[in-house]
């Protein structure tokens, strides 16, 4: 029996949350990156800023810089959770008519580890090329370190036997200490979040986390039951999962 699996809209967006926002928001903050050469772990409180301003001008839509901030640590989550999918060697993905394919008794395992995956069932993730050039970079950055050569001029005596018993020869040869490569640092990434994506709104106790002082100053917006607040779901889409 086939699955019956809601449309990725259902598990993607909600309310004010649509695909066209999602794509301001990462192209801003790409851009503003870029643009500043920006390099740190934490987004910037007045990049959250401008890619409001942004999606106002575009869309007459308001978000606050909060709900902006827990938006992109959904868009992370989906980004890490399409990753998964994709690791799996069965699953393949069309990227060109981003189509996916598997068989059902692949996906059912797949959905028994996270119910939210089910987002890509029909379709791979709409904001993949965006999400590896912001999130994907943050993740498999790390700091360059220089390699260590040392080189010592010990001389040991070395004596060489071979099987004829009359041919025995001592030489000797320069001792090379062995090369030093310190170990990568940690792999850094630009929120401390889940691995797995979730339907429900983030805590709103972020604010502090961000990164420097902005010349903006704003008021910490009160998220709790909000309509625009942060989901990657118009409704819990677990309920077709009979568990």
């Amino acid at each position: 029996m086939s699955l019956d699996i809601p449309t990725q809209s259902v598990f993607l967006y909600n309310g004010n949350w649509m695909p066209e926002v999602d794509n301001l928001l990462l192209t801003t903050i790409i851009r503003l990156r870029d643009v500043s050469n920006w390099s740190g772990c934490i987004i910037p409180t007045h990049f959250l800023m401008e890619a409001s301003d942004v999606v106002y001008e575009t869309l007459r839509i308001r978000f606050s810089r909060d709900e902006l901030y827990d938006r992109l640590q959904c868009l992370e989550n989906r980004f890490r959770s399409f990753n998964v999918v994709l690791a799996v060697p069965v699953v393949v993905w069309d990227e060109k008519l981003n189509t996916m394919a598997t068989s059902d008794d692949i996906w059912r395992s797949i959905f028994k580890h996270d119910k939210m995956k089910g987002a890509y069932y029909y379709k791979g993730e709409p904001e993949y090329r965006n999400m590896t050039i912001l999130f994907g970079y943050a993740t498999i950055k790390s700091e360059v370190e220089k390699t260590i050569v040392i080189i010592s001029d010990t001389t040991r005596e070395i004596i060489y036997i071979s099987d004829n018993d009359d041919a025995e020869h001592s030489l000797s040869t320069e001792v090379v200490s062995p090369i030093f490569v310190p170990k990568p640092k940690s792999k850094r990434k630009l929120f401390d979040v889940q691995t797995e994506v979730v339907d429900q709104v983030s805590t709103n106790n972020k604010a502090t986390h961000l990164g420097s002082p902005s010349p903006h100053t704003v008021s910490k917006a009160k998220l709790a039951g909000s309509p625009l607040s942060s989901s990657c779901a118009s409704s819990s889409p677990s309920a077709w999962w009979k568990n």
